[in-house]
């Protein structure tokens, strides 16, 4: 019984091998991906795995596929993917726009949306880095044979949601075919199952990386360009900390924070602080107002010292529906009163 184990065994293990062996990186599959208008097909799933299917209203576009900065000679690219038909009209400075590039060097296997860190001038004189936060790396797309798997929440390969995955749309698409195709989206996700594809891409995709990354860095030319993109990295983040410490001392930044002081004061002069004790949220209004702000319980809010005031607690209620005053009008500025 134990040779048809290890035959089975044998045979799942060189079917990994191939599989990881022919798996493309992203900047590969990126070839596929025209620029132009994506339909976004919604990928959520109920409790037993069913896709529940749906054509987002607004679609997604692909503006474009430019030198990545990083490394301007590589094969990578900076992909400009926005759901505004006017994103880059609207905003022209290209440097600061979000974009998606890629996770790796040697092997991508997701493109992170990110910007770089700096200003226009420290990134033609130090280099440009891809800003580190970790929140930066939540967002994620995954190319894979035309289409555009679009990820948020991303922590590793087991843990990320898949939100959508974007088609090409070919011409114009109307009201009515737009809903019959949102009609049958359930069934088309449920027969191409993209969450299953995008998992054994990325069990592949990661395996190969890991492979490709280790013969990589063993070039003494790739080698010094992981080492030069630390240096870059840190090179920024010093700078920028020198700047900002800089400007913290400067005359200029104690001029700003004293007239925001000033202004703070001003305006703190012509409120009054309402704390609510009542145990109950209460819906504050100045006299002759409709439009009351809430106050939770044991909360704070805040009200125009010079007008008498009113509270009520319902939200449908009004000064003239009946509230009680309990502020008469230049009594507190700068104060408090508490409501029990």
């Amino acid at each position: 019984m134990k040779k048809p184990i290890l035959i089975l065994a044998f045979l799942f293990a060189l079917f990994n091998a191939y599989a990881q062996d022919t798996v493309n990186d992203q900047s590969q599959e990126l070839g596929s991906i025209a620029t132009g208008q994506y339909l976004a097909y919604l990928t959520k799933q109920d409790a037993s795995g069913k896709y529940l299917g749906g054509i987002r209203e607004k679609p997604y576009f692909v503006y474009a596929k430019n030198a990545y900065r990083v490394r301007p000679t590589s094969r990578h690219k900076e992909v400009y993917l926005y759901d505004n038909p006017k994103y880059l009209e609207e905003n022209a400075d290209l440097e600061r726009c979000p974009m998606y590039i890629p996770d790796n060097e040697a092997f991508p296997v997701t493109y992170v949306k990110n910007n770089y860190e700096g200003n226009t001038k420290l990134q033609s004189s130090i280099g440009f880095t891809p800003r580190s936060e970790a929140y930066m790396q939540e967002s994620r797309a995954v190319f894979l044979d035309g289409k555009i798997y679009l990820i948020e929440d991303w922590k590793d390969q087991d843990n990320y949601a898949l939100k959508m995955v974007l088609e090409l749309q070919e011409g114009k698409l109307g009201g009515l075919k737009k809903i019959k195709m949102s009609m049958k989206s359930p069934k088309k996700m449920a027969t191409e199952d993209p969450k299953a594809v995008l998992d054994a891409y990325l069990k592949n995709a990661f395996a190969k990386q890991k492979d490709v990354y280790a013969q990589w860095i063993k070039d003494p030319i790739n080698k010094g360009i992981e080492s030069n993109k630390k240096d870059i990295s840190l090179l920024m983040a010093k700078t920028i900390k020198k700047m900002s410490d800089d400007y913290l001392k400067s005359a200029e930044f104690k001029r700003i924070q004293e007239n925001n002081r000033l202004a703070e004061q001003r305006d703190n002069a012509g409120k009054v602080t309402i704390k609510n004790n009542t145990g109950q949220t209460i819906y504050i209004y100045e006299e002759g107002s409709r439009n009351g702000s809430a106050v939770r319980p044991n909360s704070s809010g805040s009200g125009n010292c010079k007008k008498a005031l009113y509270y009520t607690f319902s939200s449908n209620s009004s000064v003239n529906g009946g509230g009680t005053k309990f502020y008469a009008g230049n009594e507190s500025c700068g104060g408090t009163v508490s409501i029990d």
